[in-house]
């Protein structure tokens, strides 16, 4: 789930329009094998499950559901984005998961599902990023079933993300200091006690995190910089003709401040491997 906040009209020729696409470009596997690996510390998902994908993404997570050996009797797929929801919504109907049924829903209000309606929540990537946590952490609990009823809820964050750093200084550099995005990198929380707090805060009595390790490979790290540029290096003011000018610029800044990164490892064809070390919670109530 990326917003997206444009304040006027203009945009740079270099800029890269929001897609599901570029966000399994930048994220590569991550999202599917961290929500693997999260579904093997829940109970297992049955014919009867009802499973909710929160900030569903370009499908990832209910693309590794419908593939399984067991379909559960309905996945709600919903995001914020309108391409995200119709994108898995096309691939729900190309491959016959009529089972999948997708709605644009913001996570902080989750207005069409009734309280204790999922069996499994899954909500991958989605607290960090936007405005109010706090108020999305309740709306997944409200929605997930107690653990007397089967209901479990998994929610993970990025330990450490690999883009602030390189974002914040192409933004300084080329803009100069104090200059603010339409969608701010939100400071604290990138730990383990943020993302327990935010769970057992919503009303969860029993909250376990474990961390995970897993890889992105990107095919080019240029892409990766100009497509991260396009949509989080946005001014809160909006783009300008100095931003075209400065394009290239800001994204040789950017792969500067990445490649210095120990956990990336950038290869000879401009390839890179990115280490990214994830939270993963797994709550009841």
């Amino acid at each position: 789930m990326v917003p997206s906040a444009k304040p006027n009209s203009f945009t740079p020729k270099q800029a890269v329009s929001f897609s599901p696409q570029w966000l399994h470009y930048i994220q590569g596997n991550i999202t599917h094998d961290i929500a693997q690996y999260a579904l093997t510390l829940v109970p297992p998902i049955t014919q009867t499950s009802i499973v909710h994908d929160n900030g569903c993404g370009y499908g990832a997570v209910t693309s590794l559901i419908a593939s399984s050996a067991t379909i559960p009797r309905k996945i709600h797929a919903t995001d914020l984005v309108p391409p995200c929801e119709a994108y898995v919504r096309e691939q729900a109907n190309k491959n016959g998961w009529d089972f999948v049924e997708t709605a644009t829903m913001d996570a902080t209000n989750l207005t069409g599902f009734a309280n204790d309606t999922f069996t499994h929540s899954i909500n991958n990537f989605i607290l960090q990023p936007i405005i109010d946590p706090a108020k999305a952490a309740k709306e997944i609990y409200r929605t997930v079933k107690a653990a007397s009823a089967g209901g479990s809820a998994i929610a993970t964050t990025l330990g450490v993300t690999m883009h602030e750093s390189a974002i914040n200084l192409a933004n300084e550099y080329t803009r100069g200091k104090n200059v603010a995005l339409a969608i701010p990198w939100y400071e604290g929380r990138t730990s383990k006690e943020w993302l327990e707090t935010q769970l057992k805060d919503a009303g969860f009595s029993s909250v376990e995190v474990s961390q995970s390790v897993g890889y992105t490979d990107v095919e080019s790290l240029e892409r990766w910089c100009s497509l991260m540029w396009s949509v989080l290096g946005v001014p809160a003011a909006g783009w300008t003709q100095a931003d075209e000018e400065h394009w290239d610029k800001a994204i040789g800044l950017m792969i500067k401040d990445v490649k210095s990164n120990k956990d990336v490892d950038v290869r000879a064809d401009g390839s890179a491997r990115f280490k990214m070390v994830v939270y993963v919670a797994i709550a009841s109530k």
